[in-house]
């Protein structure tokens, strides 16, 4: 009964910001994780996510994000992984996308938070089926922080920020993305957990440029 007051709580919060404006969407993110650990030091996971945009209006996106990560200390591990990824454009319909990125990700508790820094590296082009100028890769780079806080056993609200920077051979990084967020993890049992949270993202070139997510997130982890 608390989460649910406090999920109710969260997005009325959420229903209170300006979200209609020319510059402004609204979006809603839905999403399941499974994770499976194999070892001490490897564990693959499989990311599935749907997204609507145009205030919630529009089905724009849903990926299959493919994840092997193995852990070289008790705070540092390393990833890479493959995406699948399907874009629903208002113009040409649906496009095929595929990304790759590798990941270095940090981890520290602290009386009791949970301290979780990545860096990102990643390649994405579109299918060649759609268009086979499109099929020269895009990096970018991303930085990654979370603070996640645990209350009693099954209560973990958390904070997150994110800068994405787009880069070339020819030019210095140039910042595109930033994201803030904050959300609330309910722990149903020692294998799962569900998530809601909001997330402000602010871009420098697309638009809109600046969108409200809600997301809902349910999470396995697997022995």
């Amino acid at each position: 009964m608390e989460f649910k007051k406090a999920c109710i709580s969260l997005l009325f919060f959420i229903l209170s910001f300006p979200l209609f404006a020319q510059q402004k969407d609204f979006e809603v993110w839905t999403g399941i994780k499974y994770k499976t650990v194999h070892s001490r030091r490897i564990a693959t996971t499989l990311t599935l996510q749907s997204r609507l945009n145009e205030n919630m209006m529009h089905f724009s996106i849903a990926f299959a994000d493919f994840n092997l990560a193995y852990r070289l200390s008790k705070n540092v591990e390393v990833s890479g992984a493959y995406v699948f990824v399907r874009k629903n454009t208002l113009k040409n319909g649906f496009l095929t996308h595929h990304q790759y990125y590798g990941a270095l990700g940090y981890e520290k508790k602290i009386n009791g938070i949970s301290i979780n820094y990545d860096f990102i590296l990643q390649n994405n082009h579109k299918d060649f089926i759609n268009d086979a100028r499109e099929m020269i890769p895009r990096t970018a780079g991303r930085n990654k922080v979370k603070l996640e806080y645990k209350i009693k056993k099954s209560y973990l609200p958390f904070v997150y920020s994110e800068l994405k920077h787009q880069l070339s051979r020819f030019e210095f990084p140039e910042l595109s993305r930033i994201r803030l967020g904050a959300g609330l993890g309910y722990r149903l049992n020692t294998t799962s957990r569900i998530e809601i949270y909001y997330l402000y993202q602010h871009f420098f070139s697309n638009q809109p440029k600046q969108r409200y997510v809600l997301g809902l997130s349910y999470k396995i982890r697997a022995f």
